[in-house]
Order: C-alpha cells, then sequence, then structure tokens
C-alpha cells in the first residue's frame, strides 16, 4: 500500500524540469540569468586566466609565488565582500540592492583596468612573457586586483541569491537551479577560451558581460522596488 502512494520519482522530476522552465520564461529570470552568466565568466577569469596572467608575467619578482598570494587576495576579497555587503544589505530597503551590484561593477571595472595596463597581452597562453605593458607591474597591483576581484564577486552572487530568495519564495528550487546552470555553462565557455584568447580580448568579455549584467539586475530591482518598496514578490 505504501509503494501506490508514494511520488512517482520521474513524475516528480518532469514537474521540477516543468517549472525551471516556467521560471525561465518569465522576464524577471530571463533579465537575471544575463546577471547569473557574468558571475560563471568572472569565476573562468579568475580561476584560470588570472593566475595564469600572473605566474607567466617575467615583470614580476618571483611570478610563480605570486599566483598563490593572488589566489589568497581573492578569497580575502570574497570574505571582506561577504560581511560588508551583509552589513551594506540592512539598508536595502532605503536604497536597494543596487547598490551592491553597483558598487561591485566599479570593483570588477577597476580590477579589469588594472590588469590591462599592468599584465602582458600574451600572458593567458601560461608562457613566461616579458612583453611590456603600459605600467609596471608589482605585488602590490597584483594584490590589489586579487581583493577586487573577490569583494566584486560576492557582491555579485550574494544579491543574485538575495532576489531569487524574494522574486521565488515558493519555487526556490527551480530558479536556483537555473542561476547554477547560467553561471556553470558561462564558466565552461570561459575555460574554453582562457588559454586561447589574448588579455585584452577576455577583459573586453568580462567588461561587456559585467556591464549587461549589472544593467539587467538593476532592471529587476528598481522595477521589484517601485512595484513594491517591502520586497514583496511581484
Amino acid at each position: 500500500m505504501k509503494f501506490f502512494l508514494e511520488v512517482n520519482p520521474l513524475k516528480k522530476t518532469l514537474q521540477a524540469f516543468k517549472n525551471a522552465l516556467r521560471i525561465a520564461a518569465t522576464r524577471q529570470m530571463g533579465l537575471l540569468m544575463v546577471t547569473q552568466a557574468y558571475t560563471g565568466f568572472v569565476m573562468s577569469f579568475y580561476v584560470l586566466a588570472f593566475p595564469t596572467s600572473v605566474g607567466s608575467t617575467n615583470a614580476l619578482p618571483d611570478p610563480k609565488s605570486l599566483v598563490g598570494i593572488a589566489g589568497l587576495m581573492i578569497g580575502t576579497g570574497e570574505v571582506s565582500g561577504a560581511i560588508g555587503w551583509g552589513l551594506v544589505n540592512r539598508w536595502a530597503k532605503l536604497w536597494g540592492r543596487g547598490i551592491v551590484i553597483i558598487s561591485s561593477t566599479f570593483c570588477h571595472l577597476a580590477a579589469f583596468i588594472l590588469l590591462f595596463l599592468s599584465i602582458p597581452d600574451d600572458a593567458p597562453f601560461g608562457k613566461n612573457t616579458s612583453a611590456p605593458t603600459y605600467i609596471a607591474p608589482t605585488e602590490t597591483l597584483v594584490c590589489i586586483t586579487g581583493i577586487l576581484i573577490g569583494i566584486g564577486d560576492s557582491g555579485f552572487n550574494t544579491q543574485i541569491m538575495g532576489i531569487l530568495g524574494q522574486l521565488y519564495p515558493d519555487d526556490s528550487t527551480p530558479a536556483f537551479a537555473l542561476y547554477k546552470f547560467s553561471q556553470s555553462f558561462t564558466a565552461a565557455v570561459g575555460f574554453f577560451y582562457s588559454s586561447v584568447l589574448t588579455l585584452p580580448w577576455q577583459i573586453l568579455i568580462q567588461t561587456s558581460t559585467l556591464l549587461l549584467g549589472s544593467a539587467s539586475y538593476l532592471l529587476v530591482e528598481y522595477r521589484l522596488i517601485d512595484a513594491d518598496t517591502t520586497y514583496e514578490r511581484i
């Protein structure tokens, strides 16, 4: 008797898939998936392209050891950002989550500009390079860049999770599944081109998707605020 009362696993899976498709078809999720896609691109960048570029730059003192330090700085930025954005969120009902996204956008823009100016164009290829740069690369610049990337990344991810939970309280599982799908898909694309494209082209992709993702998030966020300042579901 118990067997017949149990929910069919296949039916449950199909229903979850249908829910995900239904949510993906909404305008809010369509816009947010652009932002989610950016988090995948930037993930592939700081996991592969950034450390590879640092380790290949001969102008840096002991570049191989700086790879680990760069990763440590990204982690420091992630933790610091999560704490800082958590404090900022106390005033989110006043200013909206958009203030965190705007701040994170500026952090990433600053990081990309520093990389463009101080790291050789062919550094992502993984071969030691002494190609000229606009400004001399230093350990300090590498550390600052890593921290900025970490702070910005934590800002985007925390706010995406926050707004998804607010918009889809009854459909959080498929909503977050779409988030991870978008992020993972673009991360895979990013890993593919990381060792093929020169640094300026990679930075162009990052900057373009950053601006598109930020604009998409702000569109959803401020429509939400305009509709209901208490952040109720729209």
